[in-house]
């Protein structure tokens, strides 16, 4: 079962200081990388700036596909009025104010959560249509297909076996954010498979003894659906 956007809204909203640490340690994760492994992300970048070249046409060609269902105008017409709600204004500010979600007043996040709840409903209405297209599915799968070539050429692979030996305490503790997370969401939630596989997936890894395949084992699980699955709607 994959989560609607609604579903992780509400996750992301009681986990939102286990979800900030898995941010927020990815973070840390990639400046120690760029830090320790100069040469090597020298090298990546080269290779990675032609395949940008190439999805970034295949974008554009993607996004003519919705100008043409007339679609974006849509779309930023409903999040400027999502931006500019007074209710969202209102909540902004609070979390901006206060850092955390538990401290924002209970009135002021209920009215924030139904006019988000509403936006999604929006937008995922019109995001249905536009998938519906050949044309897009398409341009969808050649962009997919790149952005897995990039990841598993020699220059990005080499990267991350740098990264596996250079940064491996803040691997390690990545992979322990993932597992207790999903773990959470699995116990809220047991309907929700996707988070419990990866859970299960996770605790039959000996953290404290991972090596880099099992590692890139499950990066590639989670980069093909995300935390919470794929295409969530």
């Amino acid at each position: 079962m994959v989560l609607k956007k609604n579903k992780i809204f509400e996750i992301l909203k009681e986990f939102n200081k286990e979800f900030n640490n898995i941010i927020k340690n990815a973070n840390e994760t990639t400046k120690c990388r760029n830090l320790k492994c100069k040469n090597q992300l020298i090298e990546f970048n080269k290779v990675r700036e032609i395949f940008q070249k190439k999805i970034m046409i295949l974008l554009d060609n993607r996004n003519k596909i919705k100008e043409k269902h007339k679609l974006n105008k849509d779309l930023q017409y409903l999040l400027k009025e999502y931006d500019n709600n007074k209710d969202v204004l209102e909540y902004s500010k609070e979390f901006n104010d206060k850092k955390e979600y538990s401290k924002i007043n209970k009135k002021t996040k209920q009215k924030f959560e139904i006019v988000t709840k509403k936006y999604y409903i929006d937008t995922g209405k019109i995001y249905n249509k536009i998938f519906k297209d050949k044309e897009y599915k398409k341009y969808s799968k050649q962009i997919s297909k790149l952005g897995d070539d990039l990841n598993n050429i020699k220059e990005a692979m080499v990267l991350k076996e740098c990264s596996f030996t250079e940064c491996l305490h803040l691997h390690k503790k990545g992979t322990e954010l993932v597992k207790d997370f999903t773990k959470k969401i699995c116990k809220k939630d047991q309907k929700n498979k996707y988070s419990c596989n990866l859970n299960k997936k996770i605790n039959k890894i000996n953290i404290s003894k991972i090596n880099f395949k099992e590692y890139e084992n499950l990066g590639n699980f989670i980069k093909k659906k995300g935390i919470f699955g794929k295409n969530n709607k």
